[in-house]
């Protein structure tokens, strides 16, 4: 059995006695059914892991104790901002929980013209805190010891508006490719927009390219928005990121 990975929310150090939350107790002792003894594996996000051991398994909470801690982060030295559309049903989820596998250091919802999701306040606000959980539940699984920034929603117009480091691309089918190859070797972080079922619209299009951005092609099939993200990040990741490795 792998040994079980769980993100804690709460300072953590060696040797330490911490109690742990009721969900993720339950996922221990319900889900994977372990008993004291068990090892695990715990991070709070905040760079490297513990190596821990389930001491006591209650009804409601699980006690852990924390053992020795190992700095390694798995992070891409490519720093990916990805600018991800909103779309309807698990796409966007799909899409989240992906490119926290793929390495993506941030990612921003943003709200276009041809946005399927319409939230009020209040639904957007819990759909936010169930976007993190799933980016946690990611890094849970690909053993990422560092959480993906997850911005505010905000329109393209002010995203494209805020400062940038590195070049930034957008997904434009028929774009050129040599304007990605032509790039400097020594990149360290890149900005990419992703657009809605439908594309971005031509005026989204030519906004972006006025403010810097480079159209990028992903080869002529026209992919959906939860399979473009991670085509697109995955070229990146393998022209200056940790996938070339």
């Amino acid at each position: 059995m792998r040994i079980p990975r769980l993100f804690v929310d709460q300072d953590l150090a060696p040797d330490l006695e911490i109690d742990l939350e009721e969900a993720s107790s339950h996922y221990l002792r319900q889900v994977l059914r372990c008993k004291s003894g068990q090892q695990v594996t715990l991070f709070n996000g905040r760079g490297g892991e513990y190596s821990a051991e389930l001491k006591s398994a209650g009804k409601r909470t699980c006690r852990i104790r924390l053992f020795d801690f190992n700095s390694s982060d798995r992070e891409s030295p490519l720093k990916i901002t990805l600018g991800l559309a909103l779309s309807k049903g698990d796409r966007f989820d799909w899409a989240l929980q992906k490119s926290t596998e793929l390495g993506v250091h941030c990612i921003q919802p943003l709200l276009t013209e041809r946005n399927e999701l319409r939230l009020s306040p209040e639904r957007l606000a819990k759909k936010v805190e169930h976007w993190k959980r799933l980016i946690v539940s990611s890094c849970e699984q690909c053993q990422r010891n560092i959480l993906p920034i997850f911005e505010t929603p905000v329109t393209l117009e002010d995203w494209f508006s805020k400062d940038r480091h590195g070049p930034a691309f957008i997904l434009q089918p028929g774009a050129s490719a040599d304007d990605l190859t032509g790039q400097n070797d020594d990149v360290e972080q890149v900005s990419l927009a992703v657009g809605p079922e439908g594309g971005f619209s031509q005026a989204e299009v030519e906004l972006a390219l006025s403010k810097g951005f480079i159209g990028m092609p992903l080869g002529p099939r026209i992919l959906r928005t939860e399979t473009a993200p991670m085509a697109a990040m995955s070229i990146l990741q393998w022209r200056w990121g940790d996938l070339s490795a």
